[in-house]
């Protein structure tokens, strides 16, 4: 299944729920190109996050050295690498932030 948007919002809402205060989530996000077109998964996950009042305070991104390498490759050119980036996302449960202790709400 490449498509997992729909479940972003389901899967923070269980984690806010069982998650004690200051409690994480991390997330692995994987770059994706269905049909030729980009998606972008990472920032889905964080706007859900974010909409539910929880804090995406950190991300952490992974670049695969081995992902522009066309050697074996039938293609000349190459407009999109498939899962070329990994995205490792923090978000904090309660909204609260680490660098300076308080809670931060979203206005959405």
């Amino acid at each position: 299944m490449d498509h997992v948007n729909d479940l972003f919002t389901p899967f923070l809402l269980e984690a806010q729920r069982v998650l004690r205060p200051r409690g994480i989530v991390v997330a692995k996000i994987a770059d994706l190109v269905h049909n030729h077109l980009y998606q972008w998964q990472h920032v889905e996950f964080i706007n859900a996050a974010t909409a539910l009042g929880m804090n995406p305070c950190d991300v952490a991104i992974k670049v695969d050295p081995a992902s522009g390498n066309l050697a074996s490759s039938k293609w000349k050119r190459v407009l999109h690498l498939r899962r070329a980036h990994l995205y490792w996302i923090v978000v904090r449960a309660d909204g609260s932030c680490e660098t300076c202790g308080r809670v931060h709400r979203s206005v959405a």
